[in-house]
C-alpha cells in the first residue's frame, strides 16, 4: 500500500504565550536539576489518551487480506514502536482558574514563557528537532483520524476537554545523547537551563505568602527570574479570605507543599520579634 508514515500538526504561533502549571515538587526539581521531564502518552491519567475516533476504526475494518495485514502493521509501528514524549503546555494569555485547581491551588506554580523561546532551549539539547503544536479537540463519534500520522493520536482530544487550550511539546527520545542515564520509568529527562525559556514565575492563589521567599531561593540559585502571586489571589473582586494577615508558617505548613528549603520556614519566636 502507499501509505506512509507521517508528522503533521498544528503547529504553534511564534511568541504564543504558554503557561505550565506545576506542583512546587516538580518546579523545584526543575530548577535543582536543570532537566525537563518528558512523559511517554500512555501514562498520562487521561483513560481517552491515544484513542482513535469511531470514523477511524470503522474505516481501518474495511482493509482485508495482505494489504489489509500490512496497513495495520504499520500502523502499530507508528503507534507503539516509534517513541514520543511529550510535556503539557496551556495556551491563554493569562491565567485560568481551572488549571490552578486541575494542578492543586494549595501547592501550585506556574512558569510562562513564548514558544519560540521554549523551542529554541529545547533544540539544543536534541539532535533532532523537537515538535510544538496544538491539541485540536474533535468530536470522537463523527471526525476521522489519521492513524498513520504518528503525531495524530496524541494531537487530538474530544472536544469536551476543549477548555484546556492545550499545546503539547514532543520529542524522540532516541534523539537525547547519553540517553541511558536519563531515562525514567514513565518518559526521560532532558538537559535544560530553565533561565534561557521561563520569563515569570506566577504562585497560587493560596501561596502568595511565598513569593518573597522564592525570591530569595532563585536569586540563591543565580536565576534572574520575575516572581508575582496570581492575580486570583486578591483584590476588588476576591472570592475568599486566603490568610489571615497574621499568619504565622508553621513547619507542618510547610511540609504539605513539600517544600525542600528552610527559607520558607518561620517559627512564631521570628515573626513575634519582627
Amino acid at each position: 500500500m502507499s501509505e506512509q508514515v507521517s508528522y503533521q500538526f498544528e503547529e504553534t504561533s511564534k511568541d504564543e504565550i504558554l503557561w505550565r502549571y506545576l506542583r512546587f515538587e516538580h518546579f523545584f526539581a526543575l530548577i535543582e536539576t536543570n532537566l525537563m521531564h518528558f512523559t511517554y502518552p500512555m501514562y498520562f491519567e487521561d483513560p481517552f489518551e491515544g484513542c482513535y475516533s469511531k470514523k477511524t476504526i470503522e474505516a481501518l475494518e474495511k482493509y482485508e487480506g495482505r494489504e489489509g495485514e500490512e496497513f495495520r502493521r504499520n500502523i502499530y509501528r507508528a503507534n507503539n514502536e516509534i517513541p514520543r514524549a511529550v510535556t503539557c503546555w496551556h495556551r491563554q494569555q493569562v491565567e485560568s482558574w481551572l488549571m490552578w485547581k486541575h494542578y492543586g491551588a494549595d501547592r501550585g506554580i506556574a512558569v510562562v514563557t513564548k514558544s519560540d523561546k521554549l523551542l529554541s532551549s529545547i533544540g539544543n539539547s536534541c539532535e533532532r528537532s523537537p515538535m510544538l503544536g496544538n491539541v485540536r479537540y474533535i468530536d470522537l463519534d463523527e471526525e476521522e483520524i489519521q492513524p498513520l500520522n504518528i503525531l495524530n493520536n496524541i494531537m487530538h482530544k474530544q472536544r469536551e476537554f476543549s477548555a484546556e487550550c492545550e499545546t503539547r511539546l514532543v520529542i524522540d527520545p532516541l534523539c537525547v545523547g547519553d540517553r541511558e542515564h536519563y531515562l525514567t520509568n514513565a518518559g526521560i529527562l532532558l538537559p535544560n537551563n530553565p533561565s534561557d525559556w521561563i520569563e515569570r514565575i506566577v504562585l497560587s492563589p493560596e501561596l502568595s505568602f511565598l513569593e518573597k521567599a522564592l525570591t530569595k531561593y532563585l536569586d540563591s540559585k543565580g536565576f534572574s527570574i520575575n516572581v508575582s502571586t496570581s492575580r486570583l489571589a486578591s483584590g476588588p473582586y476576591q472570592l475568599y479570605e486566603v490568610f489571615q494577615a497574621n499568619l504565622v508558617v508553621k513547619k507542618e505548613d510547610v511540609s504539605k507543599v513539600r517544600l525542600p528549603m528552610s527559607i520558607f520556614i518561620e517559627t512564631e519566636d521570628s515573626c513575634s520579634q519582627e
